[in-house]
């Protein structure tokens, strides 16, 4: 049997790269992270929590039709 999440990423992964999509943005997990996988960028936020040391939220700006990203300490 396979594992159904690797082959899960898979299947999205295949879908982003047809679909030309340049940016995926998940929450929450407890540790902040941003992975490049072919031209798209995977970002998945951390915890939103008082007395979280790295708590932050995610400002997205658009511009000359790129996104660019940037966490926000809270």
């Amino acid at each position: 049997s396979t594992n159904p999440v690797v082959h899960e990423m898979r299947v999205l992964t295949d879908l982003f790269a047809r679909y030309d999509v340049n940016m995926v943005v998940t929450g929450h997990d407890h540790i902040r992270n941003v992975l490049e996988v072919g031209k798209t960028t995977h970002i998945t936020m951390d915890a939103l929590l008082d007395g979280f040391l790295e708590a932050s939220f995610l400002k997205l700006t658009i511009q000359n039709e790129k996104i660019a990203h940037e966490f926000i300490k809270i």
